[in-house]
């Protein structure tokens, strides 16, 4: 069973604590064809990534009722978590992470329907995220969530490895 809470100073132990490590096996060749994004994958040699999630502050989440976290609990344990606060254009910026195990089980389904519900009722315009084309997973969840992508950028990693053939997507969810 998942039950989902938001965070509070008795659960906020758990903050960050889903980012695991996952594997690479295609990624998305990015193309622009009248006026719309298409991506077509591609299989790629294994490889394992791992992202940092944003660090969060408890008592500014807390305190602020543009911004939360809500965790996601299967049968007790921690399976995920997102990140929700409201980004300099007015949309909700979030961030979703699953632990392995739980992924694919419903957790992160039930995260997202809990940030659309969160974010329309605090009065935002929709939800934007971002990821990258060598997360084709998470790329597949938003576009089953109705998110359509928005942009991208070439460029946004190169700032960690200027080799980086890394390509931001940017999708969107609107109200």
């Amino acid at each position: 069973m998942i039950e989902i809470k938001e965070l509070d100073r008795k659960n906020a132990q758990h903050l960050n604590k889903c980012d695991e490590e996952f594997t690479i096996s295609s990624v998305y060749e990015i193309s622009f064809i009248a006026g719309r994004f298409e991506l077509k994958e591609k299989a790629v040699k294994l490889y394992k990534k791992k992202y940092e999630s944003t660090k969060v502050n408890i008592e500014e989440f807390i305190k602020n009722p543009k911004k939360t976290v809500i965790f996601a609990f299967f049968d007790g344990k921690l399976a995920g978590e997102v990140i929700l606060e409201k980004h300099w254009n007015n949309y909700v910026r979030l961030e979703i992470a699953i632990k392995a195990a739980y992924r694919r089980r419903g957790a992160g389904r039930m995260l997202m329907d809990c940030s659309k519900k969160w974010s329309r009722a605090n009065g935002f315009p929709g939800i934007m995220a971002e990821t990258q084309n060598t997360n084709v997973a998470a790329c597949k969840f938003y576009k089953t969530n109705g998110f359509k992508i928005g942009g991208i950028d070439t460029e946004l990693y190169k700032g960690i490895n200027k080799d980086s053939v890394e390509t931001a997507i940017f999708w969107y969810y609107k109200f």
